[in-house]
């Protein structure tokens, strides 16, 4: 019985395509526009759901990527939507609004890093959205 193997140049390519394709999604994310979640909290009282998205707006060259913020109430009436941030490149936001904090009458989308630099929502500025 005889072994077949693979040539060493073809392995090397196959190889090299499977880093080129993981790189290209990695660096510019998916393709499409749909929105796909980042991060959620619910407030401590159980009375409040925050979702955080990034969505892909345009391709390349110039490529967007809109950070949503959502609030739900208990029910899931939508209660805040706005794009928080807009940016170019899909590994740009990876860390970012990871921690959402609720501290008192504000919510706080933070980075996975430091705690200077934050988007607030105040409970003042919810109501349903229609």
């Amino acid at each position: 019985m005889k072994i077949r193997t693979i040539h060493p140049y073809l392995a090397a390519a196959i190889l090299f395509l499977i880093l080129g394709v993981w790189g290209f999604f990695y660096f510019f994310g998916p393709l499409d526009s749909v929105p796909r979640m980042h991060a959620s909290a619910i407030s401590p009282d159980g009375s409040l759901k925050v979702e955080v998205y990034r969505k892909r707006v345009s391709l390349l060259p110039n490529s967007q990527i809109d950070m949503i913020a959502k609030v739900k109430d208990g029910k899931g009436n939508l209660l805040y939507e706005k794009v928080v941030l807009q940016e170019g490149m899909w590994s740009e936001t990876e860390n970012l609004y990871l921690n959402i904090v609720f501290a008192g009458d504000e919510i706080q989308l933070r980075p996975g890093w430091g705690d200077d630099d934050f988007y607030s929502i105040r409970r003042s500025d919810l109501k349903v959205v229609q």
